[in-house]
């Protein structure tokens, strides 16, 4: 008897977003004959990061990092910021890193194409404007999507959270 339960959030990213070590070292271009090792002292140096896979008893590391033939270039900043907001420390609250995770992967109206491109516009013609924001999709997207294109909008989003409820 099959079942139709809903998946959970951590089964859904561990299931469509995350890679092995091995995976993460090959995109990376690094040795993978101890990968394992490789990626449990890139994630100790905010280098990489992971989640805890109960399951499979490893750490898996989510795409959203990796840029070509490393990981992206702000991911050690974005990974410090986040260690400021509560809950998200790696060494005490998020040793797993779900924490961290669920907020990566949590669709955000302030990430939409139309919020980060009405940020971008002159609003001195406030027509225009107009014409040019409702031809672009409102529609939330995660911290995640946002930070391959824009990294700097999502280290100032964290930031700015961070902000509002130091540790």
């Amino acid at each position: 008897m099959t079942t139709n339960a809903p998946r959970s959030r951590k089964d859904l990213i561990l299931a469509e977003h995350v890679v092995s070590a091995q995976e993460a070292a090959r995109r990376i271009g690094s040795p993978t004959e101890d990968a394992v090792a490789w990626a449990c002292s890139k994630r100790k140096r905010d280098e990489l990061f992971g989640v805890w896979s109960q399951t499979d008893q490893v750490f898996m590391h989510p795409n959203f990092q990796f840029g070509g033939k490393a990981t992206h270039a702000q991911l050690k900043e974005l990974l410090t910021v986040l260690r400021t907001r509560v809950g998200f420390d790696p060494l005490n609250a998020d040793k797993g890193g779900w924490a961290r995770a669920y907020w990566l992967y949590q669709p955000d109206a302030r990430l939409s194409q139309q919020a980060l491109a009405a940020s971008d516009l002159d609003m001195r013609d406030p027509v225009a404007a107009v014409a040019i924001l409702t031809r672009i999709s409102d529609a939330p997207r995660t911290p995640a999507e946002v930070f391959l294109e824009r990294p700097e909008v999502v280290i100032a989003l964290v930031k700015e959270l961070a902000a509002q409820q130091p540790l």
